[in-house]
């Protein structure tokens, strides 16, 4: 069952709005009766890249396998954007700010969107993960 808000797969190609099968989209609407739904399709930088109407044979449920490793594509991603943000604008200060606001976002998500355990894990090792982002930023800084 697909719900308002829920994470969506693609099932197959559709080229005229450049999606290929397996792209993540998000159920921004559901029909009456369940069997079509406005889906949103987001580029990596949060851009809408389609809106459009599908049915149960163009999209499925996400499992959570895959919500797992879009849910880490998307933290990666915006820890890639702290650094390099941090390397063009050289702000290392801000950037520590943002990697702290990072790091919270990122316990928050995996404890609401994966798994309560795997958020406790992860925040236990905040302060290894916070040294080895620390010394990235040292290291562009010296550059």
């Amino acid at each position: 069952m697909i719900r308002e808000h829920d994470n969506v797969v693609l099932t197959h190609d559709i080229e005229e709005h450049g999606l290929e099968r397996g792209n993540v989209g998000v159920a921004v609407h559901c029909y009456p009766g369940e069997t079509a739904f406005e889906i949103e399709f987001v580029t990596r930088d949060g851009h809408t890249s389609a809106v459009m109407t599908l049915t149960n044979e163009d999209i499925r449920p996400m499992n959570q396998g895959e919500r797992k490793i879009h849910l880490l594509d998307i933290q990666s991603n915006q820890l890639d954007e702290i650094v390099s943000n941090a390397k063009n604008d050289n702000d290392f200060d801000g950037a520590e700010e943002r990697l702290d606001r990072w790091k919270k976002r990122t316990v928050r998500s995996i404890r609401e969107q994966v798994n309560p355990d795997e958020a406790a894990n992860f925040e236990s090792k905040r302060a290894s993960v916070a040294l080895h982002q620390k010394s990235m930023l040292n290291q562009k800084s010296s550059f």
